[in-house]
Order: structure tokens, then sequence, then C-alpha cells
């Protein structure tokens, strides 16, 4: 997830919004957050919550553009 961040702005695609989810260790999340991914989703998240802040989070990057 870090790589395809680095990579989107090498692209010049800041527009793009970086998620993240599956089994990934809570104490990568903020590496990955660092890294410039919006969110990281992990086991037993619940499904409408996130698609609301994914939604939000391309709003958000919609208007700033």
């Amino acid at each position: 997830m870090a790589r395809a961040v680095a990579e989107r702005g090498a692209e010049g695609a800041d527009d793009i919004v970086v998620v993240g989810g599956g089994v990934i260790p809570v104490q990568d999340y903020k590496m990955l957050r660092d890294a410039g991914v919006a969110a990281v989703y992990g086991p037993r998240t619940n499904i409408p919550e996130a698609a609301r802040e994914v939604l939000g989070l391309v709003r958000k990057v919609r208007k700033a553009a």
C-alpha cells in the first residue's frame, strides 16, 4: 500500500485515495497512515461504517480538486 501511495505521487495522481484492508498487523497501521494511506481496515470492520468513511474521503479529495 505504501508503494501505491508513492507511485501515485510520482505519477501526479494525488487525487487517488488509497485505502487498505485485510489481516494487517495493528502495529503497521501508523506506518501505513504516515506513508499516506488514507484509511486502514482490519478484520471485523463494520462494512457500512467503512463505506461511509471511504465515501467521505473521496468527496473530500474531489472538493479539493
